[in-house]
């Protein structure tokens, strides 16, 4: 029979758990952006679940919820140029098993390159490698079929192909980092395939992270100012994403409208004589299919009345 544990011992383990839950590892508390870029991914996620006001929302969010809060529809995207959906879809999951592989995946590759770069490196390789990612699935859906896209798995992919190319420096084509890296990026590619995730996003993602960590000189090293600086512009960044994502959901009064409900409005407008809400209108349908000829008939009309042209 074992004697029990002291009840300072099992309140210090169950602290420790606790951390552990809410704020990573021991090896996160050094990997201060990582830990931010996580507990804002989850914190954007238990937004939009407040937001969606539905318990069915903590499983699964809806998407009109997911527009609203900024992901990457190709028609929104490159049409309607909704370009801070770029940066905004990345914190965006659109489930709790999306956000949890995607954190568990930012865990384990992202303390070991933002100690191994610095914070001056890793913070804009995080969030050019996601911007890239969503630009990639943008423009593909763009001239092709568009899908919803968002997450952070782009970027995770960046930081993949980042880890593989400091591999390759410093351990050569066969060294453990290189192949593991390797080996992953392979396996999210198939993954991806698979189960027809995203790969352009997984792809294009990839290729920024190993492109922006080959741009990197060896031995070069970032005082504590610069650190703060670029950290800090990484932080407006992401605070400017959010308040251009806010604007414009408020502002826009077209933006969630599709090319049949711009042309409605356009039409209505036409007939009371508001020549100036119909051209609007008429041209914003324009953005979502240039090659509607639906679309391209009526805006050439409202035009022609109008004297716009």
């Amino acid at each position: 029979m074992t004697e029990a544990s002291d009840p300072e011992d099992q309140r210090e383990t169950f602290a420790e758990r606790l951390r552990e839950v809410l704020l990573g590892p021991k090896d996160l508390e050094e990997a201060t952006v990582t830990r931010g870029l996580v507990l804002l991914s989850v914190g954007v996620y238990a937004a939009c679940v407040l937001f969606s006001f539905s318990p069915r929302a903590i499983l699964q969010i809806p998407q009109d919820t997911m527009l609203l809060f900024g992901a990457n529809l190709a028609s929104l995207t490159v049409g309607d140029r909704r370009l801070e959906s770029l940066l905004a879809s990345v914190f965006l999951h659109f489930d709790v098993i999306h956000l949890t592989f995607n954190m568990i995946a930012l865990r384990s590759v992202g303390p070991f390159v933002e100690r191994s770069v610095g914070k001056a490196r890793y913070f804009p390789l995080v969030l050019g490698s996601g911007i890239v990612a969503s630009a990639t699935s943008a423009l593909v859906g763009w001239t092709a079929t568009e899908r919803l896209s968002a997450g952070a798995s782009g970027a995770i992919c960046g930081i993949i192909g980042a880890a593989a190319v400091l591999g390759y420096r410093t351990q050569g084509p066969k060294g453990p980092v290189t192949t593991a890296m390797a080996k992953w990026l392979a396996a999210t590619m198939l993954l991806g395939f698979v189960a027809r995730f995203d790969n352009w996003a997984h792809g294009g993602g990839a290729v920024a992270g190993a492109l922006l960590a080959a741009s990197w000189r060896r031995g070069v090293t970032h005082d504590e100012k610069r650190v703060s600086l670029v950290v800090g512009a990484c932080v407006l960044a992401l605070v400017g994403t959010a308040g251009a994502v806010a604007y414009r959901d408020l502002t826009d009064r077209y933006l969630f409208l599709g090319i049949d409900e711009r042309l409605r409005v356009a039409e209505q407008a036409l007939a009371t004589n508001r020549c100036d809400v119909a051209v609007e209108a008429a041209d914003r349908a324009l953005r979502l299919g240039r090659r509607d000829p639906v679309a391209v008939d009526v805006a050439t009309r409202i035009r022609r009345r109008c004297g716009a042209e």
